[in-house]
């Protein structure tokens, strides 16, 4: 009697089993399907908005300030808007943001923040679905202002131009409107004699949307 009971139970639970693989089943395609699906479709231009974050170096040479207390990295970030053509090229215009470098010596203390406006064009190189690496070549309209204060004494100083930059990174689209980017870029502050007077690097990390 026992056994005629579980027989008639499991009878009911064996035939459900496949009704639920089959719907499990089912159900993955479909997710899969809805993943890959932006990948698959024709590439179009979009226009982007985008954010970075991460760290702002000035190359400052110490022999330059023997036994001075200098501290050359800062937090950087710059925001910008553009417009992607296709699946190579891509255009923005936006702000970046160095922070603030110092440098200590003795009874002198010097700061300087620095920022500028931005254009650029870059190229992607597409490695995989929603995987590329990327360069790109633009001109920063920049401008740096610092302070030197001697024995309580200060004096401010103004400087800006327009100058090239370059940059290189990788950008993963992880949907159809999300992009993750990991971004180099270098940019050199001249005067008019074309001399160096600055020089940047910048390491980010950005969200970049599409629309």
């Amino acid at each position: 009697m026992l056994q005629q009971d579980a027989k008639k139970t499991a009878a009911p639970r064996l035939a459900a089993a496949p009704l639920t693989l089959k719907a499990a089943m089912l159900a993955a395609l479909m997710a899969s399907n809805s993943a890959q699906a932006w990948h698959d479709r024709p590439h179009r231009d979009r226009v982007v908005l985008g954010v970075e974050v991460g760290s702002a170096e000035q190359q400052i040479e110490q022999s330059d300030f023997p036994g001075a207390d200098i501290d050359n990295t800062d937090t950087g970030f710059k925001f910008y808007g553009g417009f992607r053509s296709g699946e190579l090229l891509s255009y923005h215009l936006g702000y970046v943001d160095f922070g603030e470098v110092s440098i200590r010596d003795g009874a002198t203390f010097a700061e300087a923040d620095s920022g500028g406006a931005f254009v650029d064009i870059g190229l992607n190189l597409p490695l995989a679905p929603g995987f590329s690496l990327y360069g790109k070549a633009g001109l920063i309209a920049w401008q740096q202002d610092t302070r030197d204060n001697t024995l309580g004494f200060v004096d401010y100083h103004h400087e800006q131009g327009v100058d090239p930059f370059w940059g290189i990174g990788m950008r993963l689209q992880t949907a159809d409107n999300l992009a993750l980017k990991f971004a180099f870029d270098r940019y050199e502050f001249k005067d008019d004699g074309s001399n160096v007077i600055e020089d940047y690097e910048l390491a980010t990390v950005g969200l970049e949307l599409l629309f």
